[in-house]
């Protein structure tokens, strides 16, 4: 009995540190994937806040930090910035000059392939949401709460966020690539 207590003492220490790392490693990925600095921070950005959108919405479905909850928080991590990626490689891809040209050419490129991944993810979940066993309906939730917070991330908040960015940049700076 003392092991499940221990356990519970220490779950939310872990969870925080199976952030940080998880945080830490989807960033570098962003990084070695864009090797780009402006085009990662922004990314990186709106990663984190799918991430705290989708956990704020976990809580405000009332779930308490348990091990099943600890472990899809740390999923959440890895699952939300798949999509904010695509975009952010298919904007670097791009050879346009404007950045609307280039915005515009990254949402019909890679914003098919994201809409339909958010939907195999939201209809996968529906169902789950029905089941008898409360682990099941938490991942059926969560499939649906981030597809939707990261399909409206990678969709509407990145592109924006990118132009706002992009538009304070002066031709004097130079963005350094790596």
């Amino acid at each position: 009995m003392t092991g499940y207590y221990d356990i519970i003492a220490t779950l939310q220490s872990s969870t925080l540190y199976s952030v940080v790392v998880s945080v830490l490693v989807s960033l570098a990925v962003v990084v070695l994937c864009t090797r780009h600095c402006i085009l990662s921070i922004v990314a990186g950005i709106v990663i984190c806040s799918i991430m705290l959108w989708t956990i704020a919405a976990s809580i405000l479905q009332g779930w308490e930090l348990s091990v099943v909850e600890s472990t899809i928080i740390v999923l959440t991590i890895g699952l939300s910035f798949d999509f904010t990626l695509h975009f952010a490689v298919s904007y670097r891809e791009d050879k346009e000059v404007c950045v609307e040209s280039r915005i515009s050419s990254c949402l019909s490129s890679a914003g098919r392939a994201c809409t339909l991944g958010a939907v195999t993810s939201i209809l996968c979940g529906i169902p789950l949401l029905f089941a008898h066993t409360a682990a099941f309906t938490q991942v059926g939730s969560l499939l649906v709460t981030l597809g939707i917070t990261s399909l409206f991330g990678a969709t509407f908040v990145f592109p924006a966020a990118l132009s706002c960015w992009m538009s304070f940049r002066s031709d004097k700076v130079h963005v350094v690539r790596f």
